[in-house]
């Protein structure tokens, strides 16, 4: 893993919690599950674990992409208007 980098976590289990509440670390690495086994449990014991929240299941490849795309649109909402008020996105 890169230096100072944070390693996220994205699967649906009983500890993750909504993409849209989660502040992404400055500098980070997402580990998705698979899709049939998920990830080791070790693993989602020690990292933060989010999920993209859907009434459908979405395949590996649609869910990094989704976490992608809202890491970029809260980063360019930061740059663009100064400080994006953080209730959009954090409990």
């Amino acid at each position: 893993m890169p230096a100072d980098s944070q390693l996220v976590c994205v699967e649906v289990s009983p500890s993750s919690r909504p993409l849209h509440t989660f502040a992404h670390p400055e500098r980070a690495v997402y580990l998705l599950g698979a899709e049939d086994d998920g990830l080791p449990a070790e693993v989602l014991e020690i990292h933060p674990v989010i999920e993209v929240p859907s009434d459908w299941p979405l395949n590996v490849a649609t869910a990094g992409s989704v976490v992608l795309y809202d890491r970029l649109v809260k980063q360019l909402g930061q740059e663009r208007l100064g400080s994006v008020p953080t209730e959009w996105w954090t409990d």
